[in-house]
């Protein structure tokens, strides 16, 4: 192993925890990223049905829970809800509209561009970068993998040599790596809106 220059290996940690700042920045600031999750309660609608029945059930005591599943069904998740990411994986959702569904986050992945850093370029090209990934101290994790080969006495691929960062190609370098961001997107619809799904429900009953 060739001896890690202290300074460069500083930089080298404080440039992947910009990424990782980036990426929590991203996650929780950004509406974009908690958007990509309404497609689960979409897909599966039934999975919210008692939070809509409950929710309707509390704030109208003259209506049963047979009602509230006719507003459940005339309710569109990617049209009638909002999607919000909260740094607070544990938190219940405490507003007075209805939470229909809470993802954990967990961790992202983010693909680390070279050209974007002089240290991770220079490390690359002098072959040094893996050495330097060995001892890195920052908040994420470094995405490293071992080649497989066949062996070919058993006809078995297995895993030889050290992790390395890229693997495959190392004229267009690539590093993923992990940030591990905690917290949940919680995707509610508004109380103004959960009122008006019930009066258009209403109407639909009522209507000869």
């Amino acid at each position: 192993m060739s001896k890690v220059n202290e300074e460069k290996l500083q930089e080298l940690s404080d440039y992947l925890d910009s990424i990782g700042k980036w990426a929590e920045d991203y996650i929780f600031d950004n509406s974009d990223y908690a958007d990509n999750y309404l497609c689960l309660v979409c897909e599966d609608q039934i999975r919210f049905r008692d939070e809509v029945v409950e929710w309707v059930c509390s704030n109208y005591e003259n209506l049963d829970e047979d009602f509230g599943k006719l507003v459940w069904e005339n309710l569109d998740p990617g049209f009638d809800s909002e999607a919000e990411a909260i740094r607070n994986e544990y938190a219940s959702y405490s507003g007075k509209g209805c939470c229909i569904g809470a993802f954990e986050i967990g961790e992202y992945e983010e693909q680390v561009d070279f050209s974007n850093d002089d240290v991770l370029t220079e490390l690359h090209d002098s072959g040094e970068l893996d050495d330097y990934l060995d001892e890195v101290n920052c908040d994420v994790y470094p995405c490293r993998h071992k080649r497989r080969e066949k062996n070919e006495n058993t006809g078995r691929y297995e895993y030889v040599g050290r992790e390395t960062y890229n693997e495959y190609n190392r004229d267009n370098p690539t590093l993923e790596i992990i940030v591990a961001c905690g917290g949940q997107v919680q995707i509610v619809v508004p109380e103004e809106r959960m009122h008006e799904l019930v009066t258009e429900t209403i109407l639909q009953v009522v209507r000869p």
